[in-house]
């Protein structure tokens, strides 16, 4: 059995209820006191000896706790001048499964290297020390509220990551620097679900057929393949409280928690930041996209063509609803095949998920809705170059 689930169960709840925003960079936190000493002894050992081997061997000044990502453990540490405030993530087992090493802390590295992310000072296997940026990280009711402010602010900086090199972002652990690694996320996922015959492999198959996620798995991979959707570096994880709009310099829209960044569909961030299980706003939704291809390097000038290339994105974003609510189906059987005891919380988001993926998965069969709505804006825009000069 893991470590507590207390830091994965506030952000996955999140999901389930807007929170109020606060002032920390990584999501909702929580403060358990300005000294070291609350600290278990063994994790305190731990936190002391990764910044020694970061480099960082003055004492420290407080650490606050901080409740976020899946059950890794992440701490805001003040650190005598000249490192100042910064924030420091020690991975979890649950979070080793799904993530090879040198997966680990680098798309934090490759964001923060570009301002898109908090500036990255030092990562290993174990974890990784990044700038602390006050702020406040974004809610649901952003995206889907009366105003469009924010969605606008939001979408040059995602061009702006969209439009990284993928060779760049690439690290050994991929075949290709464009082959998404959500798919070797979901395969590492599913393998953990699948092995062994103890209580936790028995509740989650008791949840949902495995076998059945394996073929859909499969399925949605050669769907997306015939759809031949873009792939660009990607956050991955892309919901709102992983947007901060910062106090510093102005206000800024800053990403965080790259954890899961890498080559993925560039749709799975663009419906991904709008998903809800509400009331969906069509309409911001739009006007993101429209900010958003405007963003875009070597974005259409002519109206037509302009027009047409946002109907295709829109399809775009659409198709790839499936697949983000199959991602979140399988990572809580993930998370109910490693803590069986918090089947009461787990499972109803696991089969929730589950049935939000099946309903809409038939959009992008061939002749879904999605499917014949992305095929005609390709259609139309081809058509249209061929009628430009």
């Amino acid at each position: 059995m893991l470590p507590s689930l207390c830091v994965f169960l506030s952000a996955s709840l999140a999901l389930e209820r807007p929170c109020r925003p606060f002032t920390h960079p990584i999501a909702r936190s929580r403060l358990l006191a300005p000294a070291c000493a609350v600290l278990p002894p063994s994790r305190k050992a731990e936190l002391h000896s990764f910044l020694e081997e970061a480099g960082m061997t003055a004492p420290p000044q407080a650490i606050e706790e901080m409740s976020a990502g899946f059950c890794n453990w992440v701490y805001r540490v003040d650190m005598p001048a000249p490192v100042g405030q910064v924030v420091v993530k020690l991975f979890s087992p649950l979070a080793k499964y799904r993530l090879a090493p040198d997966l680990r802390g680098h798309g934090d590295e490759v964001a923060g290297a570009h301002g898109i992310g908090p500036r990255l000072h030092f990562r290993n296997a174990q974890g990784l020390i990044c700038d602390f940026l006050p702020g406040d990280t974004l809610t649901e009711a952003d995206m889907h509220g009366e105003s469009v402010e924010l969605p606008k602010l939001i979408a040059p900086r995602l061009a702006e990551l969209h439009s990284l090199s993928l060779s760049d972002a690439a690290t050994h652990s991929a075949r290709t620097a464009r082959e998404p690694v959500l798919w070797n996320f979901l395969d590492a996922m599913l393998s953990h679900v699948e092995s062994g015959g103890d209580e936790g492999a028995r509740v989650a198959a008791s949840l949902i057929d495995v076998p059945q996620v394996r073929r859909e798995v499969s399925r949605m991979r050669a769907r997306f393949d015939a759809l031949e959707l873009p792939v660009v570096v990607g956050h991955g994880d892309l919901k709102p409280s992983n947007v901060m709009l910062t106090a510093s310099e102005g206000e800024r829209i800053c990403f965080i928690d790259f954890e899961l960044a890498g080559a993925h569909y560039r749709g799975y961030d663009l419906f991904k930041l709008f998903r809800t299980a509400g009331k969906m706003s069509t309409r911001n939704l739009k006007v993101f996209l429209s900010e958003y291809l405007d963003a875009l390097p070597g974005a259409p000038t002519r109206a037509e063509s302009r027009e047409l290339m946002l109907e295709e994105i829109y399809a775009e974003t659409l198709a790839a609803e499936p697949l983000t609510w199959l991602e979140a189906a399988v990572f809580f059987l993930f998370a109910v095949r490693e803590y069986p005891s918090e089947r009461e919380r787990w499972a109803p988001l696991a089969t929730q998920r589950w049935t939000a993926y099946l309903v809409s998965a038939s959009a992008i069969d061939d002749g879904g809705a999605v499917t014949s709505a992305l095929r005609s804006a390709r259609q139309a825009i081809q058509a249209c170059m061929l009628r430009e000069p």
